[in-house]
C-alpha cells in the first residue's frame, strides 16, 4: 500500500515539475497565417477587373460541405462594410474565422463569395488543401510548417504557399469578370 502511494506521489510530483517548467516557457511559432486562406477584392480604381466601393459594401459568403452525405450543415454569412476603409479588408477563411463554428475543419467545405449587389460575380472556392508537419519541437512547444496550401478558384488551381517563407499572408485577388 505504501509503495503504491509513493509511486503516485512521485508521478504527481514529476507532472507538476514538468508543468511548471513549461508554464514559464512562451512558445513563439511563426505560423500565425499558415492555416488561413486570404481573399481580397480588387478595389483599385482604374485597374482591370476592379470593383467599385459601392459594389463591395456588402459581401455574402456561403459554405457547403464537400461530402454529399456529411453531417455538416451549409451556412451563409453577410459581411456589411460600413466605411470605405473597410472595402479593402481581406476575407480570411480558416478554422474559427469568418464562420463561428471553430472546431470544424474549414477544408471540409466549399465556398462561394460574391458582392451582394452583383450576384452574377460568384467566386467558387473548392478543393481546399492545407497540409503541415511539425517543424520545431521541444519539451513544451510544437510549431508547424505548412508544406502544401492550395485551392481551386472558379475551377482554376491556385497555389497559396508563401514562396519566401516570410510569415506574411498570401492573398488571392478576386477580380470582376
Amino acid at each position: 500500500m505504501l509503495r503504491s502511494f509513493l509511486t503516485w506521489l512521485l508521478l504527481l510530483g514529476s507532472t507538476l515539475l514538468v508543468g511548471a517548467c513549461c508554464a514559464n516557457n512562451s512558445c513563439y511559432c511563426q505560423d500565425t497565417f499558415d492555416n488561413v486562406v486570404f481573399f481580397r477584392f480588387n478595389a483599385v480604381a482604374g485597374t482591370p477587373g476592379a470593383f467599385t466601393p459601392q459594389e463591395l459594401d456588402t459581401i455574402i459568403i456561403t459554405r457547403t460541405p464537400v461530402a454529399p452525405k456529411s453531417t455538416l450543415k451549409p451556412d451563409t454569412i453577410r459581411i456589411v462594410r460600413a466605411t470605405l476603409a473597410q472595402i479593402d479588408d481581406s476575407i480570411a477563411l480558416g478554422q474559427g474565422l469568418t464562420f463561428s463554428s471553430a472546431p470544424l475543419r474549414f477544408t471540409k467545405y466549399q465556398y462561394r463569395i460574391w458582392p451582394a449587389g452583383l450576384p452574377q460575380q460568384v467566386f467558387k472556392i473548392d478543393s481546399l488543401n492545407v497540409q503541415s508537419r511539425p517543424d520545431a519541437v521541444d519539451g513544451c512547444c510544437t510549431c508547424y510548417k505548412v508544406i502544401a496550401k492550395d485551392l481551386r478558384l472558379n475551377n482554376v488551381p491556385v497555389n497559396l504557399l508563401d514562396p519566401k517563407d516570410s510569415e506574411k499572408p498570401v492573398y488571392t485577388l478576386l477580380r470582376k469578370y
